[in-house]
């Protein structure tokens, strides 16, 4: 085995348990990756000492067989806290901060052997003002946001599997951008104890990998459940397909290759209803005026006391925030409320819903993240989603679809999923520049 870094997670598993690789051998390929592309791409806030990584590593050698994954290095982004490594959270505000306790997260992967060696790249607190990762594609164009480091880390190969955290369009829309499959749990369904807070109601964890299994694999330790095995492909028989129109300005690129891939599943025997939810165009405006809301809240020392450290955007958010009355949210909380009840409806009838998980390709430029209205809607409601790239766009950048299940429906999303990624071998693209091996 000469290099590690084209493995899934669970082959990499299976590598160590069959001795044909050490914990040693995955932690120097992954660096030796990162020595090769982080200065092309900037995926990386903080990456740990190398000699301190080796005697952690090392450690390794004689660890409990009772270990899910001994030694395997992942991303963690930079709004979740790790004990001993900076979470500055994108943000001058919050420079030096060096947190001396973990997110639950966190220890539960590092308990199984999954471990942190660094902290990728966020936007400004998770919200909208870039960072500097560039998408590994074509590093003119965004790598997406907030969790852009994270997308960027596991589609160059850098780690198998890294932690984001989604609010409003986080995880799904980098993941389809970087051409990686991008997951985000139903709101509560993991611990969000030691992740940065934008908005209570949408705040969310994500799990960014190459597969499915990937995604299930860890979604598991995060759950603390049977490790064993991996999770069943099961086809859907019916999907409720939206093409977006409702909730933002979808790109014809887009709108072909996902009506392409409404004709795949039809011609694999699912029914494809393609239908809107009557009055959701309505949603994504109430998404923001409830985050706009709360993240005026959970910021409001910052903004008092430094407002000028922080990016246009944000500062508009959070005026706009307190421009809502506790009547006003109350209003806003009946709606949504109404919301969640619709959409939970929804799946008397259908096993999924199937929408672009973007408006397009990544847009070129690196002044913005693009637009998140795709995902808006379904963070709303509590979902969950997940972003698998099925296509690519006419220059060469990935196109993400996204499969959205029922709150709490997590296993049978990820069970959907798996069969759609393996079914059409919709599997995640080599960034170009690493086609070609040094």
């Amino acid at each position: 085995m000469n290099d590690s870094n084209e493995l899934t997670l669970r082959e990499q598993v299976s590598c160590l348990r069959e001795g044909s690789l050490t914990p040693k051998d995955i932690l120097d390929h992954a660096l030796s990756q990162i020595e090769k592309t982080e200065s092309k791409i900037d995926a990386w806030q903080f990456i740990a000492d190398k000699n301190d990584l080796e005697k952690q590593w090392s450690e390794y050698k004689l660890s409990s067989p009772a270990l899910t994954a001994p030694g395997i290095p992942i991303g963690i982004k930079d709004t979740i806290d790790v004990a001993g490594m900076p979470a500055e959270r994108g943000s001058t505000i919050y420079s030096g901060r060096v947190p001396s306790e973990s997110a639950t997260c966190v220890q539960q992967l590092s308990r199984c052997g999954l471990i942190p060696i660094g902290k990728t790249v966020t936007t400004e607190l998770a919200y909208f003002e870039p960072g500097k990762t560039k998408n590994p594609h074509n590093p003119q164009h965004t790598p997406g946001g907030s969790s852009s480091g994270s997308a960027a880390a596991v589609a160059t190969r850098m780690v198998p599997v890294a932690l984001g955290s989604q609010t409003a369009a986080s995880v799904i829309r980098p993941a389809a951008f970087c051409g990686v499959v991008g997951y985000v749990a139903s709101r509560g369904l993991f611990s969000m104890r030691g992740v940065l807070p934008l908005a209570l109601s949408f705040d969310a964890l994500g799990i960014i990998a190459k597969t499915v299994d990937d995604i299930f694999h860890v979604s598991n330790i995060l759950q603390s459940r049977n490790l064993s095995g991996s999770i069943a492909a099961i086809k859907p028989k019916t999907v409720l397909a939206i093409d977006g129109d409702d909730y933002g300005s979808v790109e014809d690129e887009m709108r072909y290759a996902f009506d392409k891939a409404l004709d795949s599943f039809a011609d694999a025997g699912i029914v494809v209803k393609r239908e809107s939810i009557q009055g959701s165009s309505a949603w994504p405006q109430l998404h923001k005026d409830i985050m706009a809301y709360e993240a005026a809240m959970n910021f409001s020392h910052e903004f008092d006391t430094s407002q000028q450290q922080l990016g246009d955007a944000f500062q508009s958010l959070v005026v706009a925030g307190r421009a809502i009355s506790m009547r006003n949210r109350f209003d806003l909380a009946l709606v949504h409320s109404k919301a969640v009840k619709q959409f939970d409806a929804l799946f008397d009838h259908c096993d999924a819903i199937v929408t672009p998980a973007a408006t397009g390709a990544a847009p070129h430029g690196l002044t913005t993240t693009g637009d998140p209205a795709m995902s808006r809607p379904w963070q709303l409601v509590g979902s969950s989603q997940c972003s698998l790239p099925f296509a690519q766009s006419r220059n060469g950048m990935p196109l993400g679809i996204q499969i959205i299940g029922g709150r709490y429906g997590d296993n049978s999303l990820l069970s959907i999923a798996k069969w759609i990624q393996e079914a059409f071998s919709w599997q995640s693209p080599m960034p170009g520049f690493l086609k070609a091996k040094d």
